[in-house]
């Protein structure tokens, strides 16, 4: 996925416009939604920092461009000691753009609307989000934040299904050589929140300027835990990865994995690898919901 400085440029122009003129015909109002299918929750007991998953969260966001406030529903809220699922009606919040250009939510001691309002209160409520849209391939992948803090003793973070992450790779070679980079390498982590296993897919990706072609590979049912910020995936032994999404190919092996995944922001990769004896490379990639420094390609 090389993407030009006309391309990137044309991405965040998008990004503009989404919630704006790209709506059309006066249109004041654009709605954002994530369901079971794109998310599950991390739920926090802040008394002892235990964090479990909660499947089949549904969170829906509707923007008023006019007045600059968004209201937000939640369903199937799953806390811990309360029977039966939850919905929440957040009205009226006031939204901001980040230097990013990600929408910004965030409040204190927010009281919700309707008979929730009687036990429950949101001590505190951080949401981003963008829709992100590729003018290479006309795909639009919106990226997320939702976490908050009900009665100042749980904590609510709503992890997505399928992440897609953007940055600078960075692989150190055991031989001493110069550290290589590339900004073209992204990457894609699946999570199954039933099975908590992971697909982490590698795109484009290149350990050393010597190499003749990038590769697209993926790795398959990693374990994954959760914690309040996020998830993390950790093996040590070898694993084996998918060319190309089909054929096992033992020959590029990939150890010491570790994925780092904190929802505010993005993920962090670490891995050793070989690839078919060209050298030992050690690989960390520090990647985010969007593209930045690749606008400026040299």
């Amino acid at each position: 996925m090389k993407l030009s400085k006309l391309t990137i440029l044309s991405f965040i122009a998008s990004l503009a416009c989404v919630f704006t003129s790209c709506l059309g015909d006066g249109e004041q109002r654009q709605t954002m939604t994530f369901n079971y299918t794109d998310c599950f929750n991390v739920v926090t007991d802040l008394s002892t920092m235990n964090s479990e998953i909660r499947l089949s969260p549904a969170y829906q966001i509707v923007v008023d461009l006019l007045n600059g406030t968004a209201d937000i529903t939640m369903s199937n809220i799953s806390l811990p000691g309360v029977t039966g699922a939850l919905s929440f009606k957040l009205e009226g919040l006031k939204y901001s753009f980040d230097k990013r250009g990600n929408y910004v939510i965030s409040g204190r001691d927010i009281v919700p609307t309707g008979s929730a309002a009687s036990y429950y209160t949101f001590s505190s409520l951080s949401i981003m989000f963008i829709d992100r849209q590729f003018s290479e391939a006309g795909a639009r992948i919106p990226a997320y934040y939702i976490n908050f803090v009900i009665n100042n003793n749980t904590q609510v973070n709503a992890v997505g299904t399928n992440n897609y992450y953007f940055g600078e790779t960075t692989v150190n070679s055991a031989d001493g050589t110069a550290p290589f980079t590339t900004y073209e390498t992204y990457y894609t982590v699946v999570l199954d929140p039933q099975s908590k296993v992971a697909t982490l897919g590698f795109h484009s990706a290149r350990f050393s300027d010597k190499m003749p072609m990038s590769l697209n590979f993926t790795l398959r049912d990693l374990p994954f835990t959760v914690n309040p910020q996020g998830y993390r995936i950790n093996k040590a032994e070898a694993t084996t990865p998918y060319l190309n999404n089909s054929t096992p190919n033992p020959s590029f092996d990939i150890t010491n994995l570790s994925v780092n995944g904190v929802t505010s922001k993005g993920a962090t990769f670490e891995f050793d690898c070989n690839p078919k004896g060209m050298g030992d490379f050690h690989v960390v990639a520090p990647v985010e919901w969007l593209v930045f420094r690749a606008q400026l390609e040299q």
